[in-house]
């Protein structure tokens, strides 16, 4: 006998895919309001800028979190590195470092207390390794009402930086919905494709002050359009706000869209850049 929606939610688990920009806490949290529960709790933290699956306890079920929390868990995880590395060196430096019992500090910002605390990896399976030598594919959103522009802020990092919102397509989505999509994710509302014009693509190279590379991007902006209605509907992510110029200009770690796109008003279909950031998790 299947049991009602209602028996679930007494009583059940919910698989959630975490975005990136989100603590397992703000999901746990949404949770419980948006289904109107009295208890929710999740089954280990995942950080900020971790995407993944994310089991939520539902009311009593959450008597259930000791029980999975003692289990194994399996991570899959893309790496990228800042040179090209023979295989061998790679598998090498996995046994030597992360076998067996290691160390593991959390990253700067984390819902978990940053101290040394001690993990045991006792498997790390490189069977679905593949160099693919491609960029990463990217597009942002530039979007002005009235002399005010949305920038998203990435307080993740140990330096605060800003940029536009920002998405990525997922496997096999087209486009539009991708658009749609991430737009609703940034900002709370949905609007049509047709809102979205395509303004110009940026090749850009992020690199630290020791010229090692951390992201390769292929970043397409669109112009996306909004009246005055949608801007009242909006419910901005945290990380999300409205700015004015003068406020724009004294942002200390502006990436270049921001520059080229606001300050500058240069709408070159395509530009190729490289620039030094400190990102740091």
């Amino acid at each position: 006998m299947e049991k009602t929606i209602q028996e679930l939610l007494e009583f059940g688990i919910i698989n959630v895919d975490k975005p990136a920009g989100m603590t397992s806490f703000d999901v746990v949290d949404e949770i419980r309001k948006t289904f109107n529960l009295r208890k929710t709790s999740h089954f280990g933290t995942l950080d900020p800028m971790v995407t993944g699956v994310l089991p939520i306890a539902l009311n009593r079920s959450c008597k259930l979190t000791g029980f999975f929390i003692s289990h194994d868990k399996e991570y899959v995880g893309e790496m990228k590195i800042h040179e090209d590395i023979e295989l061998e060196k790679i598998k090498e430096m996995i046994k030597e470092k992360f076998l067996g019992k290691i160390i593991q500090l959390p990253p700067v910002k984390s819902r978990v207390k940053r101290q040394e605390r001690e993990r045991e990896i006792m498997k790390f399976d490189l069977s679905l390794l593949e160099d693919t030598g491609f960029k990463s594919f990217l597009f942002g959103f530039l979007c002005e009402y009235e002399d005010e522009y949305l920038i998203k802020s990435h307080p993740q990092a140990e330096s605060d930086f800003f940029n536009l919102p920002s998405g990525q397509p997922r496997l096999g989505e087209p486009m539009n919905e991708a658009l749609v999509r991430s737009f609703n994710d940034n900002v709370g509302i949905k609007v049509k494709p047709a809102n979205f014009k395509f303004l110009s693509l940026h090749i850009k190279t992020i690199k630290t002050s020791k010229s090692e590379t951390m992201f390769d991007d292929a970043f397409v902006i669109y112009k996306t359009t909004i009246n005055k209605e949608q801007k009242n509907n909006m419910k901005l992510h945290k990380q999300v706000s409205w700015m004015s110029l003068d406020k724009i200009k004294k942002l200390n770690n502006r990436w270049p869209e921001i520059n080229d796109l606001i300050l500058s008003e240069d709408t070159n279909p395509y530009k190729a850049y490289e620039f030094t950031s400190d990102y740091i998790l």
